[in-house]
């Protein structure tokens, strides 16, 4: 009887493996700080939304809370307003704001 071996195998290197567990943490962290924003209770940004609305000529705004479902899927914060347009028309909508993007008006 032969001893036969069994058939190679190669293994990723130990700095591979961590740079992919790193890379797929990171990823998780992404993910869990979106929904973070998402879901949490202030996802609204006052401060830039007053800014976009001011700068677009809006008087007499009245800022009010989250508004679900107003967005869309690359915006991080919605705040609900209402205002005189630069007609003197009061309108409602909501101002919808991304992490890496301006502030947009939707009515």
């Amino acid at each position: 009887m032969s001893y036969r071996r069994p058939p190679f195998r190669m293994h990723a290197p130990v700095q591979t493996r961590t740079i992919s567990l790193i890379f797929l943490a990171i990823i998780a962290l992404a993910i869990c700080a979106k929904l973070g924003v998402t879901f949490a209770g202030g996802c609204c940004d006052h401060d830039g939304s007053m800014k976009a609305l001011r700068g677009s000529g809006y008087t007499d705004i009245t800022l009010g809370k989250y508004d679900f479902f107003s967005c869309g899927q690359g915006d991080a914060f919605s705040t609900h307003f209402k205002a005189k347009n630069p007609l003197g028309q009061v309108v409602e909508g909501t101002v919808c704001c991304g992490l890496l993007k301006s502030c947009t008006i939707r009515f």
